[in-house]
């Protein structure tokens, strides 16, 4: 890229980001030859970089923005300006909404800028035919001219259409096609391109995950598929992947879960054509791959909702057995503990003994057994928790390290109890899985949801 045009594009932000100190909603001029300037400069960006993008954490994920320029500001407000923070769009910057140009032009310019912390994938409202019916191309004809447009398509054909993190969570604007039997699949898409009617590219685009559904249908919408769950879990199983994220559909609170929350969309222009009562979502990914996922009202409110994390976590089940007249009842409190976990001290022996476990036949029957005892504390450190747990670790990881699959829906919510005590009986549990964990405090006590 050639720096001499980083001056006008940084000056082109700076004359844009004005708009935000008043309250009118303002169209903002910009020159046509600044317009050409920056398209064929963030041409040659989309060019030097992938179709298939791969990068690394902390980033903001963020869904369709449809021209709603003024919402936009408002994400940056709220998460920051690049390059405070990192950013990837998942597409579907203009039509609709009534500053489309000024909503590409932004993110055209921050991409010039900040080429390898801001990225923008193509949505399906990036495409000719979509933009000449739904006010993109009638926008640029009005203010500038029809060759503008001609010029921006061009730059659209050149777009990345899916991103994957830290090889572990994958993202695209639409969904999963019946083609797509490799990531590395992307990469084989030529550019310059246009949306096809079929085929990998436009389902990357235009697909849509559906709950009454298995494999795949054809779309509602004349385009693509709908595909079911079951879709979901093979392809992440066949990329060994954790999670998928998407936008395309508009979200009520911004977001929304599908596959035992294997997929998520995440919608980013709230209040969307002034027809819809919806909030915006913004999903923001750490370096640990923890996932958040922010939404606002039209009004800006941000409210944080949910913690999302796959990785291979052990599982440790508590039974307390309290003697009571002629029966003897089982409390069971379930304990999560990361990979990461770090043994730090010699501190509890746990005395394992099976017959207790009986009430949960479906854990009993898949379940590793540790049979011996185990003299080990273990301390988590995860913010913004820092707990404890007594736990057989030690040799016995490695020698239980294949995963040994259970029906989690068989736990349900545990609430979990104080630690103190002599004696435990335990299992131990080697799993792959999502979970979401609210309200623990530094003893422990609060409550685990596993999904």
């Amino acid at each position: 890229m050639n720096q001499s045009v980083l001056p006008l594009v940084q000056s082109l932000v700076e004359k844009m980001l004005t708009a935000r100190d008043t309250r009118i909603q303002r169209q903002i001029l910009i020159k046509e030859e600044e317009i050409r300037t920056v398209l064929r400069v963030v041409r040659e960006v989309f060019m030097s970089q992938p179709m298939l993008l791969e990068i690394r954490p902390p980033v903001r994920v963020c869904g369709d923005t449809h021209g709603q320029y003024y919402d936009l500001l408002r994400i940056y407000e709220k998460c920051g300006f690049p390059p405070y923070s990192n950013y990837l769009f998942l597409g579907d910057y203009v039509d609709r909404g009534k500053h489309s140009i000024e909503t590409i032009m932004l993110q055209f310019c921050y991409k010039i800028i900040y080429p390898e912390n801001f990225f923008l994938l193509r949505g399906n409202h990036e495409c000719a035919s979509i933009n000449k019916m739904y006010g993109f191309f009638d926008d640029v004809k009005r203010r500038y001219n029809i060759k503008l447009f001609k010029t921006f398509t061009d730059v659209f054909n050149t777009m990345p259409v899916c991103c994957v993190i830290s090889e572990r969570i994958i993202c695209m604007h639409g969904g999963l096609s019946p083609d797509l039997t490799s990531v590395g699949a992307v990469l084989d898409i030529d550019r310059p391109c246009d949306v096809p009617d079929r085929g990998i590219l436009c389902d990357l685009l235009w697909a849509d995950p559906e709950d009454d559904v298995q494999g795949f249908l054809e779309s509602d919408r004349g385009v693509s598929y709908l595909f079911g769950e079951d879709i979901v879990n093979d392809f992440l199983d066949m990329v060994d992947m954790d999670l998928i994220v998407r936008a395309h559909q508009v979200m009520e609170r911004g977001y929304g879960f599908f596959a035992s929350r294997q997929l998520v969309t995440v919608f980013s222009a709230p209040n969307y054509c002034g027809e819809f009562d919806n909030d915006a979502a913004v999903m923001t990914i750490d370096d640990k791959l923890q996932c958040s996922v922010g939404f606002s009202s039209f009004a800006g409110s941000t409210k944080l909702t949910c913690t999302i994390a796959r990785q291979r976590f052990l599982f440790f089940l508590y039974l307390h057995a309290i003697k009571k007249k002629k029966y003897v009842r089982c409390y069971t409190s379930l304990f999560v503990l990361s990979a990461s976990a770090v043994v730090s001290s010699s501190r509890l022996e746990l005395d394992l003994f099976s017959p207790l476990f009986s009430p949960l036949t479906q854990l009993y029957r898949n379940a590793k057994q540790i049979t011996q005892r185990a003299r080990l504390e273990v301390a988590v450190k995860g913010s913004p928790h820092f707990i404890h747990f007594f736990f057989p670790l030690g040799s016995f990881v490695s020698r239980y390290s294949s995963v040994n699959y259970f029906n989690a829906s068989e736990c349900g919510v545990s609430e979990t109890s104080s630690l103190a005590g002599p004696q435990r009986t335990a299992f131990l549990y080697i799993y792959s899985i999502r979970c979401e964990s609210s309200g623990l405090g530094e003893s422990g006590a609060g409550v685990i949801e596993m999904c």
